[in-house]
């Protein structure tokens, strides 16, 4: 009875031996994509509409983040991210060079308040007077955050409200305090008010005062999957689901 025991116990452990060694195969063999977590939706988007979106470890987070995890290890095909600055780093590092680096994206920043809530202005000229609490991306590390900071830096403005700002680790924590009405304005990116029905645009940062807003993508693994991510995520069918996204072409 024993030996019959030893005997099922070890054919079920081989047959678990095998599920794993199957699932580990197909992992290894899944193209994997890091993205900044303001391109989530559109990458995937774009990959399931082109019956790929199975194929690949899609992976998304801050680009700082992804960045790091990169330069820590992290087995990554394509990146994209959200600024330049960190695929500066990248390149510095030698994860990346600069034939591998290309523009695809740009975008713009709003001031956004609750749709629940009146605003506490209604335009530019008025926001320059505003002394309240203003939430944008921690705006040492997280690009919009970054972003927004030069913008009022341009405009004069970052000195008067910087005490007043606060700087989440993410842009879905600046919309989920501007919804609840937790801090009355925020700043983000234009694509980034498709991903709140709560939030509400006030008005543009004027152009004269916005940086330039620009998004890479490198293949760092050149293979023919690589390849055809690349061509899907900047072909036709990508920039018109980027354009309904809020975001512009370079």
């Amino acid at each position: 009875m024993k030996t019959k025991v030893l005997i099922i116990g070890f054919v079920l452990l081989l047959v678990a031996g095998l599920v794993l060694g199957v699932v580990f195969m197909e992992s290894e063999s899944r193209l994997r994509v890091s993205a900044a977590s303001s391109l989530s939706a559109v990458i995937e988007e774009r990959l399931a509409e082109a019956g790929v979106l199975s194929e690949v470890i899609f992976k998304t987070a801050g680009s700082q983040e992804v960045a790091r995890q990169i330069m820590a290890g992290e087995d990554v095909d394509v990146v994209a991210l959200a600024h330049p600055d960190w695929m500066e780093e990248l390149e510095k590092n030698g994860f990346v060079s600069s034939e591998q680096r290309h523009v695809f994206l740009s975008n713009r920043l709003v001031v956004i308040a609750s749709k629940t809530l009146d605003p506490p202005v209604d335009n530019w000229e008025e926001f320059k007077e505003y002394s309240g609490r203003l939430a944008t991306g921690n705006v040492k590390y997280v690009p919009a955050g970054i972003y927004a900071r030069q913008a009022l830096e341009s405009a004069g403005l970052w000195e008067k409200m910087a005490e007043n700002n606060v700087g989440f680790s993410n842009v879905t924590f600046v919309l989920r305090a501007v919804e609840s009405g937790h801090i009355p304005l925020g700043i983000v990116y234009r694509s980034d008010l498709k991903r709140s029905d709560s939030v509400r645009r006030i008005f543009d940062i004027p152009l004269r005062h916005t940086p330039e807003i620009t998004y890479e993508i490198a293949v760092m693994k050149d293979s023919p999957g690589s390849q055809k991510i690349f061509k899907l995520l900047n072909d036709q069918k990508a920039r018109e689901i980027y354009l309904r996204h809020g975001f512009s072409l370079p």
